[in-house]
């Protein structure tokens, strides 16, 4: 593990080899598995980007240092699934929103307290997992959203009652109504 933080830290340096690069970039896509899962724990804004240069349909960045996403995401339109989970992001990356394939995406436990209008651009999306965020409302136009996870959230009754209201065919997950006065 400290042999890829020093090549990660060389790669920023203006000196970076690009050779050095390029063993980071092969390193992180072997991670690959054989079910197209990428699963990183802790990748900084290095990995992050060089997570662009794999092929991997599902993208699973846990407790990214990372406070953005790479431009390059948005020229991942095959990835079907993406998670970025127990991370540091408190902003949506609006680089997902070019993320055509996607059918799956989480934020859970991440302090992103709003999600994009434009969300709904995303036509493909089937489920989408808040669960531990402080987002409260949701955007209009996800009609074709399957599962909303929202638990983990603090919302009155009839703050649930209304998302629900918003959303009527999709199953959306609350945590027991807070008593909130």
């Amino acid at each position: 593990m400290r042999a890829i933080f020093l090549l990660l830290t060389l790669v920023s340096t203006p000196w970076a080899n690009t050779e050095v690069a390029a063993q980071i970039q092969a390193h992180i896509c072997d991670k690959i598995s054989d079910d197209g899962i990428l699963a990183l724990k802790r990748p900084d804004h290095h990995t992050v980007q060089a997570v662009c240069e794999c092929n991997a349909d599902i993208i699973k960045l846990s407790k990214t240092t990372a406070l953005a996403m790479h431009p390059c995401f948005r020229e991942m339109k095959h990835v079907r699934e993406l998670s970025i989970e127990k991370s540091r992001m408190t902003q949506f990356p609006q680089e997902i929103l070019d993320m055509e394939g996607l059918e799956t995406i989480s934020f859970a436990f991440t302090p992103i307290a709003n999600l994009p209008d434009d969300l709904w651009k995303l036509r493909n999306l089937k489920n989408i997992n808040l669960r531990g965020t402080y987002v409260t409302s949701l955007p209009d136009g996800l009609e074709f959203v399957e599962v909303i996870d929202m638990r983990m959230i603090e919302f009155t009754k009839a703050e649930q009652d209304a998302i629900r209201a918003q959303y009527p065919e999709s199953a959306i997950y609350f945590s027991a109504p807070c008593k909130c006065y």
